[in-house]
C-alpha cells in the first residue's frame, strides 16, 4: 500500500528547498500546491506578519468521509530546517548527505510520512475521520509558528500526533520539560569591574543538571564582551512550571547579587519558550495506540522528552498531542542519516491509528 518510490522521490525533491526558519516561503507553496492537489481545502495563516518571517503556518482540512467518526485528528510537523541541500538517492536503507549538506530529517520526515499517508487515503479511496493538518513554520526559533496560531484553527479536534521527536519509531513523549530562555546585559562602569563580575559568576554558580527534574545553562554571548559590558545568555529547561520558575528567581537573585558587589547593573529579558506537559495514559488514544501497535508488532514505548515541540504549544492549547519517534539518527550532525524503513514504519502506524479512530478497520 505504501508507496515507497513516491515517498523517497518526495523526501528528495523537498530536500532540495531552501526552508530555515522564518524563509519557508519556497516550501510552503510546495506544500500547499501538493495538498490541493490531493483535494485539501488549504489557507495559509498570518503569523509571518507577527513573526518577522516570509510565511505563515498551512492550516489544511480533509472532513471525515460519510458515516465515519467526525471528530478531528490533528497530524502536525514543521517547515523549518537547520540545512538544505541535495541528498543522495538511498542505493540500500538510509537517505544520506551529499558533500557537506545534512538531510534535515527534523522535519522534514515527518511531512514527508504525512504527504504519504495523505496520498495512500485519496488513492485507495479508504474512509477516515476528519483530518487537520497544520505544518507549522519557525519551529527551531521557538515554536514561533504555533504560537500565532489562533486556537479556533484548532476547535474539533479530539487528539493531535506530531512526528517531530529523535527517538525510535514506537516511542511516543508522555511527558516533556517546560522551557525558559535568558538574554542577560551586565553592564559597568569600568572594564576590570565586568571581568570581576563575569569571573565570580562563572566561578561559583551552579550550572547543568541541579536535580532530576531541572538543567540551566549559562554563557558568554559571542562577539558581545565590550569594555563595560557584556551579554549572556541561558536558560532553564524542566518540570513541573513551578520548580522551574522557582528556580528561575533564585539563578535571577544570584546574578543580581553577584552584579550589584562591583556596582554593576544587569538586565534581564526572559522568554518562556515552552511550558510542562504530562499526559493521562488513561486517555482514549493510548488505547487506540496500543491496538495500532500490536497489529504491526510495534514495541510501543513511552518517554519523557529532553526538550520542546509544537506538541508542548497544542497541549497548551487544550489539544492533547502525542509526539512520535521518527528513527533518525546523529539528528543535527553532519553523520545524520534518516532511514527509509522508519519512515515507512510510521506511516503504516498512523494509518492504523486513523483506522481505529474513524472505528473501521480496513488499512
Amino acid at each position: 500500500m505504501i508507496n515507497k518510490k513516491r515517498l523517497v522521490d518526495n523526501y528528495i525533491e523537498l530536500a532540495k528547498i531552501s526552508s530555515s526558519s522564518l524563509n519557508e516561503r519556497k516550501l510552503i507553496d510546495s506544500l500547499k500546491r501538493r495538498l490541493l492537489a490531493l483535494g485539501a481545502s488549504v489557507k495559509e495563516d498570518n503569523a509571518a506578519e507577527n513573526i518577522g518571517g516570509n510565511a505563515g503556518n498551512i492550516i489544511a482540512e480533509f472532513p471525515p468521509v460519510k458515516g465515519i467518526n467526525k471528530n478531528y485528528i490533528l497530524l502536525s510537523a514543521h517547515t523549518d530546517r537547520l540545512y538544505s541541500g541535495k541528498i543522495n538517492r538511498p542505493a540500500s536503507y538510509y537517505l544520506v548527505k551529499e558533500g557537506t549538506t545534512i538531510p534535515g530529517g527534523d522535519d522534514l520526515a515527518g511531512i514527508v510520512i504525512i504527504m504519504e499517508l495523505l496520498s495512500i487515503l485519496e488513492e485507495k479511496k479508504l474512509a477516515y475521520p476528519g483530518i487537520k493538518i497544520i505544518f507549522t513554520v519557525a519551529e527551531e526559533a521557538g515554536f514561533l509558528g504555533a504560537k500565532n496560531l489562533n486556537p479556533a484553527e484548532l476547535k474539533g479536534i479530539n487528539y493531535g500526533l506530531i512526528f517531530d521527536a529523535d527517538l525510535a519509531v514506537g516511542s511516543v513523549i508522555s511527558r516533556a520539560p517546560g522551557l525558559v530562555r535568558l538574554k542577560i546585559v551586565i553592564e559597568a562602569d569600568e572594564r576590570l569591574d565586568i571581568l570581576k563580575i563575569i569571573s565570580n559568576i562563572l566561578s561559583e554558580i551552579k550550572l547543568g543538571r541541579l536535580n532530576n527534574q531541572i538543567t540551566t545553562w549559562l554563557e558568554v554571548k559571542d562577539g558581545n564582551f565590550g569594555d563595560d559590558r557584556i551579554e549572556l545568555i541561558g536558560g532553564l529547561m524542566g518540570f513541573p512550571e513551578q520548580q522551574l520558575l522557582q528556580e528561575l528567581e533564585i539563578m535571577k537573585k544570584y546574578l543580581s547579587r553577584k552584579t550589584d558587589k562591583y556596582g554593576g547593573r544587569i538586565y534581564f529579558e526572559v522568554e518562556h519558550l515552552c511550558y510542562d506537559y504530562k499526559l493521562d495514559l488513561n486517555e482514549e488514544i493510548f488505547n487506540i495506540l496500543e491496538l495500532a501497535a500490536g497489529d504491526l508488532n510495534l514495541q510501543l514505548k513511552y518517554c519523557t522528552g529532553d526538550g520542546g515541540s509544537d506538541a508542548s504549544i497544542y497541549n497548551r492549547l487544550g489539544i492533547m498531542t502525542l509526539n512520535l519517534g521518527l528513527g533518525l539518527e546523529h539528528v543535527h550532525s553532519s553523520q545524520e542519516r534518516v532511514k527509509i524503513k522508519a519512515m515507512i514504519r510510521n506511516v503504516e502506524f498512523v494509518l492504523k491509528i486513523i483506522g481505529k479512530l474513524g472505528k473501521y478497520n480496513n488499512v
